[in-house]
C-alpha cells in the first residue's frame, strides 16, 4: 500500500494523470473497501476531466468548414487534371531568347544605334523590302544606293532600290555596322505555380492578362512533395468524390 502513487485533487489535470488516479483507486479498493468513501473526492475528479474532454471533443467535431475549402474540394474532385496526379497549376507564357546563331530556325534583323529596333525578321515574306523601307523611314539610303554602285546599269535611286530588293541576300551580303542578325530559340516563362485548381489558375489570368504575353495553364505533378499530397488528399475528401474530374 505504501508504494502506491497518490495524486492529489488540485494536479489531476490530464489524462493519463486521471487513468492513473483510477487505477491507484482499484488498488486500493482491493485491498481495503472500507477506502471507497474515502475517494469520492477522487471519482469527482475523474468524472470532471471526462466532462472537459468530451466538451473539448465535441467542439472540434462542430468545427465549421469555410467555405473556400469546400468549393477548393468540390472544383478538385472535378477537374480535369490532365492525367497528372498530385496536380498543381501553373500559369505559363511564351517568350523568346537570344540563342547562338543557326541554333533555332528563327531569326532577326536589328538595329544596334537604334535600341535594337527590329527591321525584320524570318516571318516576313519579303525581308529586302522591309530593310529598304526602314532605311527609307530613318532617311539612310547610302547602304541601299552603294550595293548597287557596282554596276553602271542604274542611274536613279529607284532603280537601285528596285535592284536592291530583288538581289540582295543578307546571308551572303554583308550588312551595314549597324544591322546584326540575331537568332532567337521560344521557351515557356513559368508565371505563377501554386495553384490547386484550374479555375483559381484561370482567375489568375483574367485578372492579369494584360501584363503577359498570351498565358495559359499547365498541370505538373507534386509527386515528390508528401506535404502537400497529404494536404491535397484532405482538402479532396472534404466532399463526395465526382466521376467528371479526372483524378490519375
Amino acid at each position: 500500500m505504501s508504494q502506491i502513487k497518490f495524486i492529489p485533487q488540485r494536479r489531476c489535470k490530464s489524462v493519463v494523470e486521471a487513468h492513473l488516479r483510477e487505477h491507484n483507486l482499484n488498488q486500493l479498493r482491493k485491498g481495503d473497501k472500507k477506502l471507497t468513501a474515502s475517494f469520492v473526492a477522487i471519482d469527482d475528479c475523474n468524472d470532471s476531466l471526462n466532462k472537459k474532454f468530451s466538451l473539448i471533443l465535441n467542439r472540434e467535431s462542430e468545427m465549421t468548414i469555410p467555405k473556400f475549402l469546400t468549393e477548393m474540394s468540390e472544383q478538385m474532385n472535378a477537374q480535369n487534371n490532365r492525367s497528372t496526379s498530385n496536380p498543381i497549376w501553373q500559369v505559363r507564357c511564351k517568350r523568346m531568347r537570344i540563342t547562338a546563331d543557326n541554333y533555332s530556325d528563327f531569326w532577326q534583323i536589328v538595329d544596334d544605334n537604334n535600341e535594337c529596333r527590329v527591321v525584320t525578321s524570318c516571318l516576313k515574306e519579303d525581308v529586302n523590302k522591309d530593310i529598304l523601307e526602314y532605311f527609307k523611314d530613318i532617311g539612310e539610303l547610302e547602304f541601299i544606293h552603294k550595293y548597287a554602285d557596282w554596276t553602271e546599269e542604274f542611274n536613279t535611286s529607284a532603280e537601285k532600290e528596285e535592284y536592291f530588293v530583288d538581289s540582295f541576300d543578307h546571308e551572303c551580303g554583308e550588312l551595314p555596322e549597324n544591322l546584326r542578325v540575331i537568332w532567337l530559340e521560344e521557351y515557356e516563362e513559368i508565371i505563377k505555380s501554386a495553384f490547386f485548381t484550374e479555375m483559381d489558375a484561370l482567375s489568375f489570368i483574367t485578372r492579369r492578362q494584360h501584363k503577359y504575353p498570351k498565358l495559359y495553364t499547365y498541370v505538373d505533378s507534386m509527386c515528390e512533395c508528401p506535404q502537400i499530397i497529404q494536404l491535397q488528399e484532405w482538402i479532396k475528401s472534404l466532399t463526395p468524390p465526382t466521376k467528371q474530374g479526372d483524378t490519375k
